[in-house]
């Protein structure tokens, strides 16, 4: 199986004078898109402060990503400020690896209710103590071909999993129809199904929408739910009827599932609410032919899309607090959350932004964001996620392309967690 590989991004604040050692990269899964956009704002703070601030990167799977993480935050040379995925802020914040910022949020009379506090209250905040903020609000969406629904002449967009298979039959039919003047080559809801972090994104929303989820009762993870069972069958279903691609297995990186999709060979594709700035940039194959809707359910109206985003924090060990302290307020300033948006495409971690009438021009597209942040479920907020995570793909996967039932996979996956 092809394992995902994670960019990393490492912020070391560097005050003018003083020697900084330049330890491993430290942010996770911030795409190429985010990397360069994070690099602008970040010239523009050495700018307006005088503090150099000098940016690493790296790539390697998860596991390795984390240890590189854990070890730079553990040493001496560790960095001042880091950046990664919400998912691992437990896990860092557990270690106590990260710095406390309420003196600092207090001392600035910075304003936290500005974050999305479904997201903010139970990642960035620990025991009553803030420990890292919001950098960027994700979740998850269903980007669809709007010129071909309009084309079709197909309206009311199917909200939950059977409506999705009734509704690729019924747009399969179309395309045939068209022959060769077809806008799409198929009628595929995509999603990804190999061992990847998504796809444990894509079962958790099905599960959600079904009454379940992945909960963590006395200390273990729990997985192993009829209610979970039947999400993961429906799941598996959709790609065994051909509603899903088996494609669905290759797509291992955002990426790829997002050139599926704009190649014509779906419909309709689970992806990020940060890829709504590339289907409608200049390079998009599909600019102004795509529009967004929430992902499906098993319960009709229960749709439960999974929260992710970028977080920012200070290291614990770091020798410039008070200096990074500042870089992080500052990139979660008004200022710097629009220009993100404006400019490099980023979805803003505060939700003041969204109603700012220059993005509302600039940006129409973000006009759905705030209400689908707002209702976006997390993963379990738990140090040891990353490590269930990994097992979870697998057995989730398995199902979904055929090595094991739905039931029998959450066995062997329950199993497995309970040794966690």
């Amino acid at each position: 199986m092809k394992k995902i590989i994670l960019s990393a991004v490492l912020v070391v604040i560097c005050i003018a004078g003083i020697s900084c050692k330049r330890p491993l990269a430290v942010s996770v899964s911030a795409s190429a898109e985010q990397s360069s956009a994070i690099d602008g704002v970040l010239k523009d703070f050495t700018k307006e402060t005088g503090i150099k601030v000098v940016v690493n990167s790296l790539q390697g799977t998860a596991p390795q990503t984390i240890s590189n993480i854990s070890g730079a935050l553990n040493s001496q040379s560790s960095p001042d400020f880091v950046i990664f995925d919400l998912v691992w802020v437990p896990s860092f914040a557990s270690a106590s690896l990260l710095e406390p910022l309420d003196k600092y949020i207090q001392s600035s009379k910075f304003d936290t209710s500005v974050f999305f506090p479904n997201v903010f209250s139970s990642v960035d905040t620990r025991e009553g103590v803030i420990i890292a903020l919001p950098l960027t609000m994700d979740a998850g969406v269903v980007f669809y071909r709007k010129d071909a629904a309009e084309a079709y002449g197909l309206t009311n967009l199917p909200s939950s999993y059977k409506e999705i298979s009734d509704y690729s039959r019924n747009v399969s039919k179309k395309i045939k129809s068209a022959g060769r003047g077809a806008l799409l080559n198929n009628a595929y809801y995509a999603f990804q199904g190999s061992i990847t972090e998504q796809t444990v994104c894509n079962f958790i929303e099905a599960a959600v929408s079904n009454g379940g989820g992945i909960s963590v009762q006395n200390g273990k993870f729990v997985i192993n739910t009829p209610q979970n069972k039947k999400a993961l069958e429906i799941l598996s279903e959709l790609i065994k009827s051909k509603v899903s691609s088996t494609k669905n297995y290759e797509l291992v990186k955002d990426e790829y599932i997002r050139a599926f999709f704009q190649q014509g060979g779906a419909f309709a594709v689970r992806g990020w609410a940060s890829d709504i700035s590339f289907h409608n940039s200049s390079v998009s194959l599909l600019k102004g032919k795509t529009a967004v809707y929430d992902v499906p359910s098993v319960i009709k109206g229960k749709s439960s899309p999974v929260a992710g985003g970028l977080h920012m924090a200070v290291a614990a060990k770091s020798v410039s607090k008070d200096n990074a302290s500042r870089l992080a307020l500052y990139l979660a300033s008004k200022k710097v959350q629009k220009k993100l948006a404006l400019s490099g495409g980023i979805t803003p971690s505060r939700a003041d932004v969204y109603s700012d009438a220059e993005i509302i021009s600039m940006r129409p597209e973000y006009a759905v964001l705030p209400a689908l942040f707002s209702k976006a479920v997390l993963r379990p907020v738990d140090p040891r996620y990353p490590k269930a995570s990994e097992i979870m793909q697998k057995y989730i996967s398995a199902a979904l392309y055929g090595a094991y039932l739905p039931a029998d996979a959450l066995i062997k996956c329950q199993a497995e967690l309970d040794q966690i």
